[in-house]
């Protein structure tokens, strides 16, 4: 159980910095460590709301990948029916966060923004902002050290979209 707020005792969403008034961040994380330090580091005015990326208790099919994105869409439409909000993961929580925002695109219901930290799969269409971040040291994941024209692959894939390489490496 991680540490945080949640709306309901079943909730598989749980919140930091609730009170932070910031359109709120919502973060597919491998691991509790990850949520509690990008929570302090945002600081008390960005709300984060966390979920489990599944990593090391499940297989990655489009099957789980789809049923984990429609329970926690369910969850951020409850937790903030309107408004903007930012949605993001990093490594696989980034396949269950673009297939949050896929869902919700479908339902007319667009993501202000998309982040993908540490995304290492082939791009997949969405229409709407992503911001693709990688740490500098990530030379197995950071697709500039794999590929000679990589924007290539993500015009063609996003609607929008930035990219940044962040100090660090992988997780």
């Amino acid at each position: 159980a991680w540490e945080g707020e949640r709306r309901a005792p079943d909730s598989l969403l749980v919140g930091r910095n609730t009170g932070g008034k910031n359109a709120p961040l919502f973060w597919v994380f491998q691991g509790q460590q990850e949520f509690t330090a990008l929570a302090d580091r945002l600081g008390p005015e960005q709300p984060l709301y966390g979920f489990r990326s599944g990593h090391q208790v499940m297989d990655y099919t489009e099957a789980n990948i789809q049923t984990l994105a429609t329970s926690y869409r369910r969850e951020i439409a409850i937790a903030y029916p309107q408004g903007p909000i930012i949605l993001g993961g990093n490594c696989q929580g980034g396949l269950i966060a673009l297939a949050i925002a896929q869902q919700f695109w479908r339902l007319q219901q667009p993501i202000a923004l998309v982040c993908l930290l540490e995304w290492a799969f082939p791009p997949q269409p969405y229409q709407g902002r992503v911001a693709l971040l990688w740490g500098a040291a990530s030379s197995h994941k950071n697709p500039f050290f794999k590929f000679r024209n990589p924007e290539h692959y993500w015009r063609r894939a996003y609607g929008a979209y930035s990219v940044d390489i962040v100090s660090g490496g992988h997780g």
